[in-house]
């Protein structure tokens, strides 16, 4: 069975190389790569033309002239608009994957179509071992090193905060139908993926890592000591936070206003309630959240939620 994997490039040339080749080892042979890069400056397009030369059956080049600079998001949006296959894995430019990783992933993704049937829209994603620059493992669980608990994948939690790293994601053709285009306004293309797959699907996790998530001091999303800087931004910068769950309110227009007529009515009334939080008293939003479930993941981070919503 064919897939594709999906790579989103933007001066990546320290790790490009490595990454390409994780993908090359792995176990399950039968993939395309669509690479897409976002207007590099460094080495970046001379990797990609070496490794399209070597294996120009299995890698495609997406606007490989002059492309527009569009962003993380919008960049693998486009990716994900070019890929034609049943089943789409993300994949970023300077993590490297462990040599099982599709195969167990597709594993997954295959049980919860025969339970659940191929039109419904499924994410499967896992955790990672954090690794520094040289791929020596910090962490052997990035869920456990961010205090993130996978099975808080209901639509409550997921409004609220991501739990779903997009370098381990697999989703099949109807999620991806389902949710592109990807808007631009949204926090990250693998939240608002998550998503659409706990409104109108299935998002399931793999316990194991299936990617050593390489930590470097040019990572979009990486991996820090979340409590003790959360307590400290609580503390020095509760300005911040507030902003935070006020971003995630603007996403939650955003997916209602794309999706308000198809969602059940339970779902539609989390998303508006959560939407027009800031409009109730003080007393009454908190009646909501506890009403609704809309909670935060961990102890200081519903204390700030509770505090500053």
């Amino acid at each position: 069975m064919s897939l594709d994997i999906v790579l989103a490039t933007y001066n990546g040339d320290r790790f490009l190389d490595a990454q390409i080749k994780s993908i090359l080892a792995q176990d399950y042979p039968d993939w395309r790569l669509l690479i897409r890069d976002d207007g590099s400056c460094d080495r970046t397009h001379e990797i990609i033309q070496t490794y399209l030369q070597r294996e120009p059956h299995r890698l495609q080049w997406i606007d490989a002239g002059e492309p527009e600079n569009v962003g993380v998001t919008l960049n693998f949006n486009r990716l994900l608009e070019q890929s034609s296959e049943d089943y789409t894995f993300l994949c970023d430019q300077d993590d490297s994957w462990l040599p099982h990783k599709i195969s167990n992933t597709l594993e997954t993704m295959q049980r919860l179509e025969l339970q659940w049937g191929a039109e419904t829209p499924i994410l499967v994603h896992s955790d990672l071992s954090v690794a520094n620059e040289h791929l020596e493992v910090l962490h052997s669980s990035f869920w456990r090193s961010q205090n993130l608990d996978p099975a808080c994948n209901s639509l409550q939690h997921l409004l609220i905060r991501n739990h779903i790293t997009g370098c381990t994601v697999l989703i099949n053709k109807a999620l991806r139908e389902l949710a592109l285009p990807i808007p631009k306004s949204v926090f990250m293309h693998d939240w608002w993926l998550g998503l659409v797959a706990a409104a109108f699907g299935q998002a399931a996790y793999l316990k194991q890592p299936t990617v050593l998530y390489r930590q470097h001091q040019h990572n979009q999303v990486g991996a820090h000591s979340q409590k003790l800087r959360y307590i400290a931004s609580l503390l020095q910068r509760p300005q911040r936070i507030r902003e935070y769950y006020r971003k995630t309110q603007k996403q939650a227009r955003v997916f209602f206003e794309r999706y308000g007529t198809r969602l059940s009515d339970k779902d539609r009334q989390i998303i508006s309630t959560y939407i027009d939080l800031e409009k109730l008293t003080f007393f009454r939003k908190r009646q909501l959240i506890l009403q609704h479930g809309l909670f935060d993941t961990g102890l200081a981070r519903n204390l700030a939620l509770l505090s500053l919503i």
